[in-house]
């Protein structure tokens, strides 16, 4: 091992000092003993008596190594919270080591190594080499080991991780984090780059029980227990790849494909006519009403209510809603999804799951049937939530998850109040349960079932109603198959890969940042499903605010309550920005193919399309030059 390695490892907690491995029996072996190797033609493994592995790309002889030690925790890295607490303190893993002896000629026991190299338990490894795949599964894990990391990080020199839109790693992490599947990670993997060459670890059985422990510039599978015990199959594959970061995502889509994680829009509009209104089309959020409430503000540390009346506020009704979206489209969007929020019993987030009738001070139900019954160029869409329950809600607390002590699981604090996190098995119990109402009286054409896939997957330790989150995943499916069934247009928060098959839109929260920021979402999943922000951000003092939107072939979103509306859509903006629609219209059900920097300081930027159609955008403050085209700052080029 070099000095410079050596020092690297030390850094991120992956090596012992010298002292230490003198004490542990003296430095280690220029060459450790190879116990097993498998390889086809594209590829081979070799597995190390340390448990340390090597990947060999056999079309061009590159060479992949592991490093000799995984970050280790001596308790459950994930502690049943609603929102998993990512970064880890330094005093609370250790960097264990491993020995490996060979059962026979596919698979290894692997014993654990702790602190002073004591044993801390043993797991079985098989190994496997189909084409281009390395698939490593993991057996017969010791109980005492509370989780596992493995196997070790392979050595690169950048890391990509599948959070918000995508990022890019280039600098070494100074501290430690477990980016969990999902609620961290949209998609089941990770990957590492050395230049252009590459590889990804895609989290393949038991993806719902992992993610990847990180630090430095090593990214490792983290392991965990389903409801406390080692049950089920856990395995990750590894695959070689060229082209960058962009080679990782297209690595994935092909194994979204042949999953079933894929499912194209147009395949989405053969099965429903109506999905293609959502092809160039400005998404409108109506925040109707809601219940204020100044006890909230106070449990929430707000400071003190000017009003202090507890009173349900009409923000827009359905007769305004209905004038707005004739608005926006005399100011020029020919086509309009609106999502209409706050429509429920006591408004915005109040009565979920027990949501009927419609809160009568926003209008009669015949308005409410009558703006949802708007067809070409508009969608309208009911907003509603099957994750959460509020202790005003009448159903309170059936289905709320339990904690392995027995208490109900807490989520966030919102416009309801504390709201609890259902078990999805519930979740869809109650959606089925309101829906034929909704359908007979309203008859709406599409759905917004709101965080279903912007949570992380949850257990419930709940007597009678356990739940894995294996079984969170497929009852969160469940959930979504079920509006699909209905005929509706479907749409969700954020974004993770599980839901692709059903989901027809998303509106996230991806921000870009300069250099780190890589459409990973949208080089995988844009053909698939249409993706929308609710923040609009440039990038810089001069960047339109939509320059992201049209980079990344987003359809624009506009959220909107009370007086400013009307201030807002007759602004120059709305009608700037209407360039998002039509670009939409081009590329918005299509694959993108590519995407590169195209400037040293990363500020102009190029996506390209399966239509063959690019897009560059300049985030700078100044001009610059591509392909012989001057763009201007802030600006951006359609190339075709």
């Amino acid at each position: 091992m070099s000095e410079l390695l050596r020092r690297d490892l030390l850094l991120a907690g992956l090596a012992m000092p010298a002292a230490a491995a003198r004490a542990a029996g003296g430095p280690p072996k220029a060459e450790v003993e190879e116990i097993l190797r498998r390889e086809s033609a594209e590829v081979a493994l070799l597995m190390r008596a340390d448990g340390t592995i090597s990947l060999i790309d056999k079309t061009n002889g590159r060479r992949w190594n592991s490093h000799r030690f995984a970050l280790m925790e001596d308790s459950a890295i994930l502690a049943n919270l609603t929102w998993p607490r990512s970064e880890r303190s330094y005093h609370e893993g250790y960097p264990a080591g491993f020995t490996a002896r060979a059962l026979n000629d596919n698979e290894v026991r692997v014993t654990v190594l702790g602190p002073q190299r004591a044993p801390c338990g043993q797991f079985t490894v098989s190994l496997q080499v189909e084409g281009p795949w390395v698939k490593l599964a993991l057996k017969d894990i010791d109980e005492a080991l509370p989780s596992l990391t493995y196997p070790p990080a392979l050595i690169c020199d950048s890391l990509v991780f599948p959070r918000g839109v995508g990022q890019w790693i280039r600098k070494p992490l100074p501290k430690r984090y477990f980016w969990s599947t999902f609620g961290h990670l949209n998609m089941r993997f990770f990957g590492g780059l050395s230049g252009n060459d590459g590889w990804i670890a895609i989290l393949h059985e038991g993806y719902e029980d992992a993610g990847a422990m990180v630090t430095q510039m090593a990214a490792s599978p983290g392991w965990v227990k389903s409801l406390g015990r080692w049950s089920g199959n856990r395995s990750v594959h590894y695959r070689l790849v060229t082209r960058g970061y962009v080679g990782v995502a297209k690595a994935f889509r092909n194994y979204a494909v042949d999953v079933g994680l894929h499912r194209s829009l147009l395949e989405k509009c053969k099965a429903n006519p109506r999905v293609n209104a959502l092809r160039g089309a400005r998404i409108l959020s109506f925040y109707q009403g809601r219940t204020h409430n100044p006890e909230l503000k106070e449990q929430g540390f707000l400071g003190p209510d000017p009003d202090q009346r507890r009173a349900f506020k009409v923000q827009l009704s359905h007769r305004d809603v209905q004038r707005l979206i004739g608005s926006a489209q005399t100011l020029g969007a020919k086509k309009t999804l609106a999502v209409v929020r706050g429509w429920i019993a006591g408004g915005y987030d109040y009565s979920h799951p027990d949501i009927w009738p419609p809160d009568p001070r926003l209008g009669t139900v015949d308005e409410l049937r009558k703006l949802c019954a708007l067809r070409e160029p508009t969608l309208v869409a009911l907003h509603d939530n099957y994750m959460d329950i509020y202790e005003q809600s009448r159903s309170f607390a059936n289905g709320v998850n339990r904690m392995p002590n027995g208490k109900l699981m807490a989520g966030g604090f919102w416009a309801g109040g504390q709201a609890y996190i259902l078990n999805s098995r519930n979740s869809a119990a109650y959606a089925k349960r309101n829906w034929p109402t909704i359908q007979k009286v309203i008859r709406p054409e599409a759905y917004f079932v709101d965080t279903t896939t912007a949570v992380m997957l949850y257990e419930s330790y709940e007597q009678g109603n356990t739940s894995t989150r294996a079984q969170d995943r497929q009852s969160k499916e469940a959930l979504l198959q079920f509006y699909k069934q209905q005929g509706q247009v479907l749409g969700s928060e954020e974004g993770m890969d599980f839901g692709v098959p059903f989901v027809d839109w998303l509106e996230n929260r991806h921000e870009r940042r300069c250099g780190e920021s890589i459409p990973l979402w949208p080089l995988v999943f844009h053909d698939a499903v249409v993706g929308a922000r609710y923040y609009t951000k440039g990038g810089s003092a001069s960047a339109k605010p939509f320059l992201p939107d049209l980079l990344w072939g987003y359809a624009a979103l506009a959220s909107v309550g009370g007086e400013a509306a009307e201030r807002k859509w007759n602004s120059a903006a709305f009608k700037a920005s209407l360039v998002v629609d039509d670009w939409h219209r081009q590329i918005g059900f299509a694959e993108m193919t590519s995407h590169r920097y195209l400037s040293q300081d990363e500020e102009l930027e190029e996506t390209q399309w399966s239509t063959g159609q690019s897009l560059i955008a300049n985030f700078s403050n100044e001009a610059r030059e591509a392909y012989g085209h001057v763009v201007a700052p802030g600006d951006y080029w359609i190339r075709q």
